[in-house]
This record gives structure tokens, sequence and C-alpha cells, in this order.
């Protein structure tokens, strides 16, 4: 049975956690320019979770309790789908550099 070299195999994971923190980063800073503006706080709300980055698991979330409700819109609202949008915009990007490094 094949065992991959443990250096090699944290090697690609560290890689791949650096490149995930980056590509969080590009996410964060086009949804923010995506949310639309009244009082500025659901802009403001847009964070960054980096606290599972040994998983490869990394958050970018609107900590505002209205974010869905604008992103999908509620009874007398239409949607506004910047959350959406930002990663359609970055999706094609982020896969690259993923398939990059493996």
């Amino acid at each position: 049975m094949f065992k991959p070299n443990p250096r090699i195999k944290n090697y690609i994971k560290n890689k791949l956690a650096k490149s995930l923190e980056q590509s969080s980063v590009v996410l964060q800073k086009k949804v923010i320019n995506n949310a639309p503006v009244d009082s500025g706080k659901l802009k403001k709300s847009i964070k960054i979770d980096t606290s599972k980055i040994t998983d490869l698991e990394v958050s970018v979330k609107a900590e505002v309790p209205y974010a869905a409700a604008v992103e999908f819109g509620s009874l007398g609202r239409a949607p506004n789908p910047f959350f959406r949008s930002a990663i359609q915009e970055s999706k094609s990007k982020m896969l690259k550099e993923f398939k990059d490094i493996l």
C-alpha cells in the first residue's frame, strides 16, 4: 500500500491553508464591495473566521441578523445577492489556485 511522505503532505497542506486564507481575504473584499449600504453595519459585519484553518476550513460571513434577508429577500424586500455574486466572481480563480497547488 502506498504511504504518502509526511513532509510532502504537510507542505501541500500548508500551501493550501495559505492559499485558502488569501482567497478568503479576496472574497471578503468582494462581498464588502457588493454589499448594499444603508447604515454601513452590513459591510462592517463581514468577517473572516480562520479558527479552523488547520482543518483547511475558512468562513467569510456577515454577522448582522438581517444579512440573509438582504441576500435572499423577504416580505416586501427584493433579494440583493451581494454574497452569492461575490462567490461567483471569485470561484474560478480560487479553484485554479487550489488545483495549481495540487
